[in-house]
Order: C-alpha cells, then sequence, then structure tokens
C-alpha cells in the first residue's frame, strides 16, 4: 500500500464527519456507540468511544479498540487495511499520485495466418524497482490469463512466412521499426534470454538470407550468435551486422535516431556486409551454460496462479465458541483453518435448515449450505471432520435410543454415503432435510451416475436440495414421493483429482451444481508437521457439544429472519460489488453461475451466524449490520478461493505437473536436481512422463535451466527460488 495515500486517507478524512456518514450512533458530539460491543465484558449495552477531532482518532475505554479513520472504517465495515485505504479515498475524492505500473506496450504473436496466440505485455516501471517487466497473456474463455498459452512462436509469424529474407533483432519494438521501414523483421519472444526451438526451423528453412542485428552487449551478441549457430547450416545465407557508431549497450532504434542514419544506409550496410561463417568459439552453446551462472543472467520467473498467497479463513467473524473451536482443531490438527471453518459452518447448516430462513424483501433465502475443502491425501480430513461433526453423531444416537415403537423410524440428520434415490427417500422421511458429510469425493461420483448401470447421474435432489424448490419421484413400480421445500447440506472434503472431474462433468456445470458450492482451497501442511503433543480442551469440546445440541434442539418451525435497515444496506453493496466483478472483462465474468448465488450465500451465512450467537432469541431480533458485513467477509473469502478452484478445473497436466515441482524447489531449494529428485520426493507425480512436461514448462518460465553435459538430465535452479 502507498504511504502517501495512506498519509492523505489519514489527513484529510474527518473522524467525526466519517463516523456520520457511516451511520453510527451518535451519543453526543464527541461520542458514537462503539462497534465492537461483543468484545465488551462490562455488561453495558451501549458501549461508546471517543472521538479526538483535533488528532482525528477515537478510543473506547472498554475494549480499548482505538486509532485512526482507517481501523474505525475497518472495524466497522470488517475490511482489511488496503480495502479500506482504498474505499475511504474513493469516498472523499483523494486520488493516488504514486507512480503505477501500467501497460506502455503491447506486441501480438500470431501463428501464419494472422491469429492472435497471445499477447506480451511491457509494464513500466516493473516491480522491485525494475525499470520494466513484461508478461505474457493468452485468451481463455474470452479472459487474458497470464502466460502463453502455447508453445512460443517466431514475432511477426506472416511476415517471416512471406519472405524469403527476414532479419532478426532482439525485442519486439526493434521489430517494429523495421516494419514500418518495410523490412521483414522477427524476434524471440523472450529477448536475450531466449532458447531457439526446433518448431522454428519450418518457417526459415526455405530463407535465401537471414540478417541479424544484435544489440551493442555482451547479452546482444550471445543472443545473436545462439540463432546463428542454429540456422546458418538451414538457410542460404547469414549475416550478422555490428552497427557503425553505436555506444556500449546501444540498438537499432538508437542507431536510427544517430542523423544521416535510415533505412537506405541499413540496406546498404547489410548489402556490403560479409556472409558469417562459424568459428569453433562460437559453436559452443550459448545459452545452455554449466551450473554456476550469475544471477543476474537470470530473467524474473513467470508466475503461476498462486494458491499459497490465497486468504486464511477468517475465524474472527464466527460466533465467540465457534471460533475458539475451529481455531484450536486447526491447531491441534495441524490443518487449514478453512477446513474446520467450512465444516463448522455446515454444522450449522444441518442444525437450523428449514428452521429459519432469511427475508430480503424481494424473497427469502433458506440457510442450508454447500461446502467444499479441497486437500490433498493425508491432511486430516477425517479426524477434522470427526470432530466439528461429533456432536450431530451424538444427538442422531440420543434420539435413536428414545424411539419406542415397532414401528416408529429413528430421526436421520446426517450421513455420509448415499445414492441419490436413497437420500430423496431418507428426506421424504425426515422432514424434507439431511446433511450429507464426508471425507472423501465419492458422493460426487455416485452424483455422476459412476455407479448406476446406465451411467447417468441424478443430481435433481442436490439442486433442489440446495434451492429449496419442490422436487418428486415418480418411478413405475413404486410409490411416488414427493417434497415441497428440501433443505440439503452439503459439506464434501475432497481432493484436487476430484475437482478437476467436477470441473469436466457437463452436466454438473450445465445444470448449475458447481455454482452452488463454497469452495475452500486448503494450504498443505503434511510434510511439515509437528507431531502431535496436544488435545483439545475437555471444556472445549464440551462447550462446543452444548453449542451445537442446543442448536440441533431448537423446535421445527419455519421463522423469518430480518435485517435491520443497515443490515440492508450493507448486504445490497455486498451484492452490486459482485454483480459488478461479473461485467465482461472482469475477474468473475467467466463464472456467472457461481457469482450469481454468492450474495444469496452471504445472506444465509448470516441467518446462521445470526442464530447461533442468538439462540432462540434470534427470532425475535434483527440480523445486524455487524453479521452481515462478517458474512460478506466470509463470503469474500469464498470468492477468492471459488477463483482458485475454478482455475484449478481447467488446469492442463503439464501446468500440475511444473507446480508440483516447483512445490518440491520451494521446500528443498536445491541448486540442482533431475527428474528422478521430484519422483523420490513424491510430490504426487508418479513417472517421469508426468514429470518431463512441467520440466518444460518451468524452462520456458525461466525457473530452470538444463545443464549440458551431463548424463542425466540435470537442472540448475534459479537463485530467486531461495527467497520463496
Amino acid at each position: 500500500m502507498n504511504k502517501e495515500l495512506v498519509d492523505k486517507v489519514k489527513k484529510e478524512v474527518d473522524i467525526i464527519g466519517l463516523a456520520n456518514r457511516l451511520g453510527f450512533s451518535i451519543i453526543n458530539q464527541n461520542k458514537i456507540k462503539c462497534y465492537n460491543v461483543h468484545s465488551h465484558n462490562n455488561g453495558d449495552i451501549h458501549p461508546s468511544l471517543n472521538l479526538d477531532k483535533n488528532r482525528n482518532r477515537f478510543k473506547c475505554f472498554a475494549c480499548g479498540a482505538s486509532g485512526s479513520v482507517i481501523d474505525l472504517f475497518m472495524g466497522y465495515k470488517r475490511v482489511n487495511f488496503n480495502m479500506a485505504v482504498n474505499k475511504l479515498a474513493e469516498m472523499h475524492g483523494i486520488a493516488n499520485t504514486s507512480a503505477e505500473s501500467e501497460v506502455v506496450a503491447t506486441f501480438n504473436y500470431k501463428d501464419v495466418e494472422g491469429k492472435t496466440l497471445y499477447i506480451k505485455e511491457r509494464v513500466e516501471p516493473g516491480r522491485d524497482g525494475k525499470n520494466k517487466e513484461f508478461f505474457f497473456k493468452h485468451l481463455k474463455h474470452g479472459k487474458w490469463v497470464n502466460g502463453r498459452g502455447c508453445e512460443p512462436v517466431l514475432y511477426n509469424l506472416p511476415d517471416v512466412v512471406e519472405n524469403k529474407v527476414l532479419i532478426f533483432v532482439e525485442g519486439e519494438g526493434k521489430a517494429e521499426l523495421l516494419r514500418k521501414w518495410g523490412l521483414p523483421a522477427t524476434t524471440l519472444d523472450s529477448g536475450a534470454k531466449s532458447k531457439w526451438k526446433d518448431e522454428y526451423f519450418k518457417y526459415i528453412d526455405d530463407k535465401e538470407k537471414v540478417v541479424l542485428i544484435p544489440d551493442n552487449d555482451k547479452p546482444g551478441m550471445d543472443y545473436t550468435l545462439m540463432i546463428a549457430n542454429n540456422i546458418h547450416n538451414k538457410v542460404g545465407v547469414v549475416k550478422i551486422i555490428e552497427l557503425p557508431g553505436l555506444q556500449e549497450k546501444g540498438d537499432i532504434i538508437d542507431w536510427a535516431e544517430i542523423p544521416g542514419n535510415d533505412k537506405d544506409k541499413l540496406v546498404s550496410i547489410i548489402k556490403d556486409a560479409p556472409a558469417w561463417i562459424p568459428s569453433q568459439d562460437t559453436v559452443e552453446p550459448i545459452i545452455n551454460k554449466n551450473t554456476g551462472a550469475d544471477e543476474n543472467e537470470w530473467q524474473d520467473p513467470i508466475p503461476f496462479d498462486d494458491f499459497s498467497k490465497l486468504p486464511e479463513f477468517p475465524t474472527e467473524m464466527l460466533p465467540v465458541t465457534g471460533r475458539k473451536m475451529v481455531e484450536a482443531v486447526a491447531e491441534v490438527n495441524q490443518v487449514d483453518k478453512g477446513l474446520p471453518g467450512s465444516m463448522y459452518l455446515a454444522a450449522l447448516s444441518t442444525c437450523l435448515s428449514k428452521k429459519c430462513q432469511v427475508n430480503l424483501l424481494t424473497h427469502t433465502e433458506p440457510v442450508n449450505i454447500f461446502t467444499c475443502p479441497i486437500l490433498d491425501p493425508g491432511e486430516r480430513k477425517t479426524s477434522t471432520m470427526n470432530i466439528m461433526m461429533a456432536p450431530i453423531y451424538e444427538y442422531q444416537e440420543e434420539k435413536a435410543g428414545e424411539v419406542t415403537g415397532d414401528d416408529e423410524e429413528a430421526p436421520v440428520y446426517i450421513v455420509d454415503d448415499i445414492t441419490s434415490e436413497a437420500l430423496f427417500k431418507l428426506m421424504t422421511e425426515n422432514n424434507e432435510r439431511m446433511s450429507v458429510t464426508s471425507a472423501e469425493g465419492g458422493i460426487f461420483g455416485i452424483m455422476a451416475g459412476r455407479y448406476n448401470t446406465n451411467g447417468n447421474g441424478n443430481i435433481d435432489v442436490y439442486l433442489k436440495g440446495h434451492a429449496g424448490d419442490p422436487c418428486s419421484n415418480h418411478r413405475i413400480g413404486r410409490k411416488s414421493q414427493s417434497m415441497r421445500s428440501p433443505a440439503l447440506t452439503i459439506c464434501l472434503a475432497v481432493q484436487q483429482d476430484i475437482i478437476k472431474e467436477i470441473g469436466r462433468n457437463k452436466q454438473f456445470k450445465g445444470r448449475g451444481l458447481i455454482g452452488r458450492i463454497l469452495y475452500c482451497y486448503c494450504q498443505h501442511r503434511a510434510g511439515y508437521r509437528k507431531r502431535q503433543k496436544e488435545t483439545i480442551s475437555e471444556e472445549l469440546k464440551q462447550e462446543y457439544r452444548e453449542h451445537i445440541i442446543s442448536l440441533m434442539s431448537v423446535p421445527l418451525s419455519l421463522h423469518n429472519l430480518e435485517l435491520s435497515s443497515e443490515a440492508h444496506v450493507a448486504w445490497d453493496e455486498f451484492h452490486d460489488d459482485i454483480e459488478a466483478e461479473m461485467k465482461p472483462g472482469k475477474q468473475m465474468s467467466a463464472m456467472k453461475d457461481w457469482g450469481s448465488k454468492l450474495p444469496g450465500a452471504v445472506a444465509r451465512i448470516a441467518g446462521l451466524l445470526h442464530y447461533a450467537e442468538k439462540g432462540q432469541q434470534a427470532t425475535n431480533n434483527p440480523i445486524s449490520v455487524n453479521v452481515v458485513n462478517g458474512s460478506a467477509v466470509i463470503g469474500a473469502y469464498y470468492r477468492e478461493h471459488a477463483l482458485a478452484t475454478f482455475g484449478l478445473m481447467n488446469e492442463s497436466p503439464e501446468i500440475e505437473s511444473a507446480k508440483r515441482i516447483l512445490e518440491y524447489l520451494i521446500h528443498h531449494k536445491p541448486y540442482t536436481f533431475t527428474g528422478r529428485d521430484v519422483l523420490r520426493h513424491k510430490y504426487a507425480l508418479k513417472t517421469m512422463g508426468e514429470v518431463t512436461p512441467g520440466l518444460k514448462l518451468l524452462i520456458e518460465r525461466s525457473y530452470i535451466k538444463e545443464i549440458e553435459g551431463t548424463r542425466t538430465a540435470t537442472f540448475e535452479v534459479n537463485p530467486i527460488i531461495k527467497t520463496l
């Protein structure tokens, strides 16, 4: 975050004016009702905090909350620091005058027919003090995403194919200058660090003459000699032109700015230059050097989608008992907080479905939700789920023990493995509500029809069980069954392979099942955990047990939960923000089905959190703006994880392979390695056939280089990996 903008916001935003604008309850001229009521331990239901207009700060002496206008906005809106600064600047017309990176040039790489394959953007300034940076992007589902998306090609490929004479330079800007002069010019797409690819030969093997114009420095000459060595026996004549009058590090663009230098002079120089003949010194490889290369010779690697930077589950938005339990389970089991956090929300959904619904004026939202934590084998999914769902299973067993008559069926609230048909029947027998929770992904296979004789899946009960729509089942030879307003809860902790299968399932996509699920991509902990020595305290387990069982015991009678007027405004703002993100070109434009359901999911979560906090008094109190804001923070968490998950669904095998190898490099930080080293450490890659595509992609993205002269393919690692 830019310090200049932060200072401007703190100075120019008046704290009393902000309090009024945010709609705080004004107690007197310099006091407002504290936003942090639940942290007060003195029983005061109207605690106040002081506004110091001279220092433009606030302080609450009851809970200790204090700070600047930024802290006040963060506490009230439940947003992070960067979002608070930017929103306050926008609200008060404060301009960010710092130097922002911008795209200053875009170069199209096309196929032989002139269709754009990918683009290369020049961004100034670059990161970490660099003057410039370059990024490749390609179109995917109508959206520009990072990477080429295909093998590299020569620049201006249509011109390359059409001409018998060709000029190679270092960089697209120089090629464009020569094109303006009417000369056919090209370049390799990664500048002086580019490698020659065998695929390029088919475009140049008919050339009568190839001219190479190097930049006037060592990397420029190395680049030129690398190309010359590769093509000298494939084309008619090769010429290397050392432009006269160039200063050190100068190039063709600098040369063209010298008075008297123009196209005609360049053509004359090329005509008079002798043919280049390779010598023993220049035939040696230029790019693939032995290990020990200078760190400055490495380009910054081109990043993949970085799932390690996804936000943590915001446990502070949960009711006290839920927060304590989620954090304790995450610490003791050494798992990502998103795993027990998503399971806790599913537990609340199991308790409260068909007992309450959220009134949004235009419609009501039921409170049942679908959650799906994503994580690898060995990440303690089962033990975590057993802990979080234990009170529900205990309650189910207690109710079964109360059944006395032979004809009376024991109630069922939660199951872990069931067919769609059996689920429909079970829901009709249990007040049209059910919870399906599992630490495996087999349920998705059942939905897809993997075990049906005809191979067809039946997902109607899942679709309508989420929406609460009427559902019927009429089969020949069977008694007809129907449900008026089913309420289904799902929590399935699955592996990445299952998510990729889901993404390929046309029925799941086409009928909207994928859009109903709240995904969280959990960070890997296996391999970095300590031996478990701690346990969850018996006091906390009992507190959590009583919390869940009290909600399970709420009578089954549907009540409307109303939003306060401020809460309605907060929910409307969240709805509008998400709607704007689904416009063409925006981040969620490729996942409109999921995005359209997110505001409703936030309302459902708000209902769950409100009831979990208030208990049976929830129906007598409106849902507060703090609860809605907290639910919006949880919704924003799931939004970021959904973006990552949808990317994972569409991920190619070579990208998956490269990411797994990169995990190995980041964790072990070797100076050199082989493909077999990766296999030995078992990073979900089982054969060299799976490793090789990833190695190739990591070379292209400048993470590694192949070391020549080794009997087994060995790779040097970009020194920047050691800092990750």
